[in-house]
């Protein structure tokens, strides 16, 4: 069954993988803020060290550098990987309905020959519907089934086998008597054996 991106499960791993490359740096962000805001208020009744605030807001400033690198790579990954799934799933899907149409077409008595520009007629009508390959609304091999049936498709189907009218052929199948590997005298002797009306 090709995957679903909108499927729910694919969405909710997709956030998971970018909200757990981004939430360690968040954290540390948050704490750098906290102290600098702690600092800030203590320095409201006090001296602030100058070089202590240039260290901390250095740190924020590489940390939010930081972040926003994360939050970019972990975009481009979520749509790599939903590029990807998107590609699995359109082969998947093309795989799925090739071989359901190879299958429905050749029990449905295609010649061999004809197969591809059958595949072919049929392809871009299919669809994968809750895992399963149909034609319109119905089911792959019925709709096969009864285009092989319409005057469209029997010049595609292979006329069964028959024995012909039940003819037997001008020798009615007898062997012939006689020394065949003889003389040139036994071979005509034979032969007019085996075929009388021509003996005359």
């Amino acid at each position: 069954m090709p995957l679903d991106r909108n499927d729910p499960e694919v969405k909710a791993l997709l956030e998971e993988v970018a909200a757990e490359a981004t939430e360690a740096l968040s954290a540390k962000n948050k704490e750098l803020l906290a102290e600098l805001r702690a600092a800030k208020a203590k320095a409201k009744g006090s001296e602030i060290d100058p070089e202590e605030h240039a260290r901390l807001q250095t740190q924020v400033e590489e940390l939010t550098g930081k972040l926003d690198k994360v939050t970019k790579d972990s975009a481009r990954q979520i749509e790599k990987l939903t590029k990807d799934l998107a590609e699995k799933d359109d082969a998947l899907t093309q795989h799925l309905i090739d071989s359901g149409l190879s299958t429905a077409l050749a029990k449905a008595g295609v010649a061999p020959h004809f197969m591809d520009a059958a595949k072919a007629m049929l392809r871009g009508q299919a669809a994968i519907k809750d895992g399963a390959a149909v034609i319109g609304d119905k089911p792959l091999a019925d709709h096969v089934t009864e285009w092989a049936g319409t005057d469209q498709g029997k010049h595609f189907v292979t006329a069964p086998a028959n024995s012909g009218g039940g003819g037997q052929g001008g020798n009615s199948g007898g062997k012939c008597t006689g020394n065949m590997g003889g003389s040139r005298e036994d071979r005509v002797a034979a032969l007019k054996v085996k075929f009388p009306e021509l003996a005359g």
